[in-house]
C-alpha cells in the first residue's frame, strides 16, 4: 500500500508541474495504473485517518506550556484588589 502511496504521489506530482506530456511508459498508461492509483488512494486516506487518532509527538507538551501561559495571563489580567482597579485620587 505504500508503494502503491509513493507511486500515485509521484505520478500525481509529475503530472502536475510538467504536464500530461511528460508522462511516458507505464506512467502513460491510464488503465494499467488506475488500480495501483486507487490503492494509493485509499492509502492516503487510512494514513490520515490514523494519523488523526493519534496525537503529534511533543504535541501534549506544547499544549500544557500553552495551559500554563494562559493561566499566568489570566493571573495577570484579574486587578489585586477588587474595588481599585480604575480609580484615581483626589485633590
Amino acid at each position: 500500500m505504500a508503494i502503491c502511496t509513493c507511486v500515485a504521489a509521484i505520478r500525481t506530482w509529475t503530472l502536475l508541474s510538467k504536464g500530461r506530456a511528460s508522462l511516458d511508459g507505464w506512467m502513460a498508461d491510464e488503465k494499467s495504473i488506475g488500480p495501483m492509483l486507487l490503492i494509493g488512494f485509499v492509502g492516503m486516506l487510512v494514513a490520515y485517518f490514523l494519523r488523526s487518532l493519534f496525537e503529534a509527538p511533543g504535541e501534549a507538551e506544547k499544549r500544557s506550556r500553552y495551559e500554563l501561559a494562559l493561566a499566568a495571563h489570566a493571573r495577570r489580567r484579574t486587578p489585586a484588589t477588587a474595588g481599585s482597579g480604575g480609580k484615581r485620587k483626589r485633590r
